[in-house]
């Protein structure tokens, strides 16, 4: 099933490539922010066509026409464009995040940037692989050492919880932070030990689920704010190598208590 399910994201991913450039029919959803195109709406009717034919009575959480969290033997877990807005202004990080779970169980994952071809992918107790090659959360220990990413609501202006305070602290600790536009991305770049660690907040299953399985395959952690396995009702995500993990669990005890 593996190399059906690589052709039907490569073939997805062409359709994304060819419209980067191109001018789009834009729609906001909840905010001036918060955008949807034609290619949007196009990559996930392919992708649930393709993918119901490969795995027959599967079921869809899915961004754009199917966004009800729910329970299936066979659930596909996905979104079409992670990362719209740079989709619209022709930035080149935005991927298909694609997770099956079976049985409530996260079995395969995969996160493809077409514009780059990176090809993360992951299955349950096989490891993860970019483009092929086995990769690994990075080995950093200090955080001084460390590459962090992260990102911020689309309500950022009105919405108390945007992350600022959090981004201001992190960032005077660490080598630098990151904003890339792409949870899906920042996620598999930190399976792949670019990032040491990311966090953020008020994300959706489709935007982590990918993402998760190929850390977890990678030998890193992802949890809630509070330690606890993240589960699709958590507001707030952390992740990272172990030690890396467990320090920044530590900041965000000290963030708390200043807010």
């Amino acid at each position: 099933m593996r190399n059906q399910i690589v052709n039907i994201l490569t073939e997805a991913g062409k359709i994304i490539s060819s419209r980067i450039h191109t001018l789009k029919i834009i729609d906001h959803k909840s905010t001036e922010v918060d955008l949807v195109t034609e290619v949007d709406r196009e990559v996930e009717l392919f992708l649930m066509e393709k993918l119901s034919a490969l795995l027959p009575n599967s079921e869809f959480l899915s961004e754009e026409t199917a966004s009800e969290i729910k329970e299936a033997d066979k659930l596909w877990v996905m979104d079409p464009i992670d990362g719209t807005l740079n989709f619209v202004h022709g930035f080149p990080m935005v991927c298909i995040s694609l997770a099956l779970h079976e049985d409530g169980v996260p079995t395969h994952a995969y996160v493809y940037n077409p514009m780059i071809n990176y090809l993360f992918e992951a299955q349950r107790g096989k490891g993860a692989k970019l483009n092929g090659l086995d990769i690994h959360v990075s080995t950093h220990t200090k955080l001084i050492e460390c590459l962090l990413s992260t990102g911020f609501p689309y309500d950022y202006p009105t919405n108390k919880e945007n992350n600022l305070n959090y981004f201001d602290h992190f960032n005077r600790r660490v080598q630098g932070v990151r904003r890339p536009g792409s949870a899906a991305l920042d996620m598999a770049f930190t399976a792949a030990g670019t990032f040491d660690g990311f966090w953020e907040w008020h994300l959706k299953p489709w935007d982590v689920a990918a993402g998760i399985l190929l850390i977890k395959e990678a030998g890193g952690i992802v949890t809630n704010f509070d330690g606890h396995p993240y589960t699709f009702q958590d507001d707030h995500i952390v992740a990272g190598n172990p030690a890396i993990h467990a320090l920044m669990l530590k900041e965000i005890e000290k963030i708390k208590i200043t807010l």
